[in-house]
């Protein structure tokens, strides 16, 4: 997909070099109407660039405060950032912006910059900055603003309650937020607080799910809808309706009906709000809509094109699609990779999405703990650490079953080629700067083709997994045993001199030998051939290759016995 941004309509490199009033008035008014038009990249080069030309007297940042010129350059420099997916720029220079809007006139462009800083540090996770901020924002709004800005307000401090994942909490703030939008003018306040519930909705969804509350979980998604319906009905009212809101209300549609199974409507509004959201620049939520589209794919396993979209949010950082983004991104590359057999890779992600998971959780419960000093708030916190501690438990078992499972023959439960290529040439090496000896033999079943043949590859089966757990019960901890395909199995003994080894191979070819197989078949008769190699060579290939060649020795003299490779 074309991720390349729009070029500004002007030239305002010729403008960068003009500081006369004419040239700021200029950037100033292409940022404007970059602001009305949502052409985010047009209106963040423009406002940069006019905050430069106004000079550092005006921006008075080492002032108590600055002027009104400055002060709206400011504030839309942080809202173009936020909205293009700069989140750390939109921080970082809206807390600069906030030093110096200090006058009694600048109370709103206090309380716009405040709201922006609360969303950017969600985004970035930093839940305890996010919270703060929405409290000045409210206070701020309660204090001296009318009930627009309280609402708004209201849904900033209800989006942190959701990202701690309180969001019953957060749902009812927002209905609150919802009630004092529409008791003043109508328009866009009540829209946006019917999209903030679609989302928290959305929210409250996942956090069921992963409860194990099948129906809760439902009920989330169709109030998500319900809230939705709404917001679309409402913006076909509108005769000009905003561009960012109606993308963001495509898109949280396109996700609610993803999760109630209609795929083919989702991916329509997903594709729609893709399109728009690159065209416009908002950045952060087109990445959010490649990983939504890539979820439609995974549910059709086309896994390969799933993959791609995926790899590109991945490319794009935390940074630029936020970080819940990221960790739910991480998650659905691990169900694709392991939708692809790719085990390694899928455990790779999953460890990833999982890590960020846990560090969301304990950055929540830090933040509850601070801040939330009611009994019932301390009660809840001491759930959800028990929630996370139980779940971090639960994922570790997982990571290890899967790490063993890429590790593992299925059929005898000894390791396989990918452990003895990823694990056993590090044993080797140790052993060589020890000085420790190594010996290394290959076992191969005697005519064991005519045993699938005569009884049956159900018995042959049975065989080899007797014939491993044969192995198993008589090899101790430090030893390794890697099928190798078929009946050939390689046995690395550490430590083990070519005495001790002569040794142990005579005692595995023996207990073959007397195991009384005859339980699977009265006919049955099982015996093996041994190939053994031993150091000072230390290098896997080689040691192989001499073990082999005294394997292909002890079946020219007869097989059933052990043959031991010429020292080198």
């Amino acid at each position: 997909m074309n991720t390349a941004l729009p070029q500004p309509p002007v030239s305002v490199s010729a403008l960068e070099s003009e500081r006369s009033p004419a040239g700021l008035r200029t950037l100033l008014e292409l940022a404007r109407s970059a602001k009305a038009d949502e052409r985010i990249h047009d209106g963040l080069t423009a406002a940069l660039q006019a905050w430069e030309l106004h000079g550092p007297e005006e921006q008075a940042l080492s002032a108590a405060s600055c002027g009104e010129l400055a002060a709206e350059i400011g504030c839309l420099v942080v809202h173009f950032s936020l909205r293009a997916g700069r989140f750390p720029q939109a921080l970082d220079f809206g807390r600069r912006v906030l030093q110096v809007l200090t006058r009694p006139d600048q109370v709103l462009r206090r309380a716009e910059v405040l709201r922006f800083l609360v969303g950017a540090s969600l985004e970035l996770a930093d839940f305890e900055n996010a919270l703060s901020l929405a409290m000045e924002y409210s206070e701020l709004a309660d204090r001296h603003l009318g009930v627009s800005e309280q609402s708004r307000a209201c849904a900033a401090l209800a989006g942190c309650y959701s990202s701690l994942g309180d969001h019953e909490h957060a749902e009812r703030l927002t209905l609150e937020a919802l009630a004092l939008a529409e008791q003043g003018p109508e328009g866009l306040p009540p829209l946006v607080s019917l999209n903030n519930l679609c989302a928290i909705s959305i929210n409250a969804y996942f956090q069921q799910r992963e409860a194990g509350d099948p129906q809760g979980a439902q009920a989330a998604l169709e109030r998500s809808l319900s809230y939705a319906r709404r917001l679309h009905d409402g913006l076909a009212l509108m005769e000009h309706p905003e561009p960012a809101l109606r993308a963001l209300a495509t898109g949280n549609l396109g996700e609610v009906l993803l999760h109630l199974g209609q795929d083919a409507e989702a991916e329509q509004a997903l594709n729609e709000t893709l399109q728009t959201t690159e065209t416009m620049g908002l950045l952060s939520i087109a990445w959010r809509m490649r990983y939504l589209l890539a979820e439609v794919h995974l549910k059709r396993e086309m896994f390969e094109q799933a993959k791609d979209l995926l790899e590109q949010v991945l490319q794009a950082g935390a940074q630029a699609t936020g970080v819940p983004t990221m960790e739910r991104t991480y998650l659905a590359l691990h169900r694709c990779c392991k939708g692809m057999g790719l085990l390694q890779e899928a455990l790779e992600h999953l460890e990833v999405g999982r890590r960020m998971g846990m560090q969301r959780t304990r950055a929540q419960l830090a933040v509850q703990s601070r801040l939330f000093v009611t009994r019932l708030e301390a009660d809840r916190s001491r759930q959800m650490a028990e929630r996370a501690e139980s779940e971090a438990r639960r994922q570790g078992e997982l990571a290890l079953a899967y790490s063993e499972a890429a590790i593992t023959d299925a059929l005898t439960g000894l390791h396989n080629r990918r452990h003895l290529e990823s694990r056993v040439p590090a044993v080797l090496i140790a052993a060589r700067d020890a000085g420790r000896p190594m010996s290394l033999a290959m076992l191969d079943l005697d005519h064991f083709k005519s045993v699938n043949d005569r009884f049956g590859h159900s018995v042959g089966d049975q065989v080899l997994v007797r014939l491993a757990r044969i192995l198993r019960e008589r090899m101790r901890a430090e030893d390794h045993l890697v099928r190798m395909g078929g009946e050939e199995i390689l046995v690395i003994l550490s430590g083990a001199s070519p005495a001790l080894a002569m040794e142990i191979c005579e005692r595995l070819r023996e207990a073959v030998s007397v195991h009384p197989w005859n339980e699977l078949h009265p006919d049955l008769q099982v015996s093996v051939s041994i190939g053994l190699a031993c150091s000072p060579e230390y290098d896997l290939n080689t040691l192989i290759e001499r073990a082999d060649a005294a394997l292909y020795q002890a079946k020219h003299a007869g097989r059933n016995r052990l043959c031991a490779a010429a020292p080198t």
